[in-house]
């Protein structure tokens, strides 16, 4: 055992039982008694591992989730640097096996305590079955785990990716298609869905990681507490994490990032759109030579909703080269198990309903830039989930530059109210392979097309 320790990284861990229970984390129970606590730890304990195996088989895409904050670009490239620093270098890899390992038996140690119940509470007598000595029990009958950082990053954001829900946009919805000039309703047949939250799937997800005998329905309000602890703590990390390894690779970039955000209650940082997301794919990206997959589906009314029935018919191999984003094509098999960011956009429009696949494609190449394109898409987004749109600490030539672009999207078909030519509906990360096997018949097409061989 201490031959394979010393084979582990020094890396900075955290009680990952803490982060959920501590009464320091601000997480304030429905006061379950102390048996439910331990039995909620096992659950948590359960999906951390299914978390945990998700991602190191590469299935990235499963921490994809709603914050409704318009920043999945910032989690996305968290997710996807860590899986690099777990795919190039053995002994991150170890150190994920064997923190697996942990979290098993620490499982197993809380089914033999739950099942021999009248024993822990002789060993817990010392301690009163208050909230301020929750901790102090778990240490004390060695339940307590310490994690990387980095593995509890996943975990939260895989337990939050299970709330994740989806409902159908009906005429009831009063909904009009964002294209300029038309006043449709987005009907229930166009198949259009608003992103919801639904808490209770995260319940029946750790109900369903319960081990042993103890099985039984876990108290809601004390899970809704871990949902809502678990959003505003993701949403700071990948802020502070992202301009972390901004700051490592483009001081300017990461200086801008800092200058143009606004600060909320309880110092909650908000990045503009138009920095943040430049910073992640002109900077972080392109330095880090982080891969882009670019896929493009033809949609029939303009929105900011989703169309997860709609398939894409277009997709794109982006790698980053001399400063700027090339179409490539795909790398060999023995690099398909690589992490990278995945861009769904979309086009629509009524001029452009009837248009073929080979058209467009025709169209959308006379002057793609993707650096550009992702300045356009920042420019004419809303700025700030929650606050005031315009951006702070602006010079008199940022500013002009910004409504240049703010109009060259709207020209061009890049914006919210014309989008005939290219917008960006989602960004999340995912394995190279995984994004093969959905669509490596859309990317042959592609690159037929493109005279480039997959």
């Amino acid at each position: 055992m201490l031959a394979q320790e010393s084979k582990l990284p020094k890396v900075e861990e955290t009680a990952f039982d803490s982060t959920i229970f501590s009464a320091n984390s601000k997480v304030r129970w429905a006061k379950p008694d102390c048996k439910q606590k331990i039995e909620l730890l096992g659950a948590v304990y359960g999906l951390a591992i299914k978390a945990l195996k998700e991602f190191s088989r590469g299935n990235l895409y499963k921490m994809d989730p709603l914050l409704t904050d318009g920043s999945c670009h910032l989690r996305a490239v968290m997710i996807q640097m860590i899986s690099q620093k777990i795919i190039s270098e053995p002994k991150n890899n170890l150190l994920l096996e064997t923190k697996i390992k942990d979290l098993q038996g620490k499982i197993t140690s809380i089914n033999s305590l739950l099942e021999n119940w009248a024993d822990a509470l002789q060993k817990m007598k010392s301690f009163s079955n208050t909230e301020e000595h929750i901790n102090k029990i778990l240490s004390h009958l060695n339940l307590s785990v310490s994690l990387p950082n980095d593995f509890i990053y996943v975990i939260q954001a895989y337990f939050l990716t299970l709330t994740k829900d989806y409902k159908k946009i009906t005429a009831d919805d009063g909904i009009k298609c964002a294209e300029a000039g038309c006043a449709e309703l987005i009907q229930s047949k166009d198949n259009v869905y608003r992103e919801q939250t639904k808490v209770e799937q995260l319940e029946k997800g750790l109900f369903s990681a319960l081990e042993g005998k103890t099985k039984k329905k876990l108290p809601t309000k004390s899970v809704k507490v871990v949902y809502n602890y678990l959003k505003e703590q993701l949403i700071q990390d990948s802020t502070k994490y992202v301009l972390e390894e901004l700051e490592k690779v483009d001081q300017k970039a990461a200086e801008k990032l800092k200058s143009t955000a606004i600060v909320g209650n309880e110092i909650k940082i908000q990045f503009s759109d138009f920095f943040s997301l430049t910073s992640v794919f002109n900077s972080l990206c392109i330095k880090k030579k982080i891969p882009v997959v670019l896929k493009i589906c033809e949609c029939y009314h303009s929105h900011k909703y989703q169309e997860i029935d709609n398939v894409s018919d277009l997709a794109f191999y982006l790698k980053p080269k001399n400063g700027r984003f090339v179409i490539e094509k795909l790398p060999g098999k023995s690099k398909w198990n690589r992490p990278v960011i995945v861009v769904q956009g979309k086009r629509s429009g009524k001029e452009i309903r009837n248009e073929e696949t080979e058209d467009y494609l025709r169209r959308f190449l006379e002057d793609f830039d993707f650096a550009h394109q992702c300045e356009m898409d920042g420019a004419q987004h809303v700025q700030y989930s929650n606050g005031p749109d315009e951006i702070p600490n602006l010079t008199n030539e940022e500013k002009i530059k910004l409504e240049k672009l703010k109009e060259e999207a709207n020209r061009k078909g890049s914006s919210l109210s014309n989008q005939k030519k290219l917008v960006f509906a989602h960004v999340f990360a995912d394995s190279l392979k995984n994004q093969i096997a959905e669509a490596e018949e859309i990317f042959k097409n592609t690159y037929r097309n493109l005279d480039l061989q997959e």
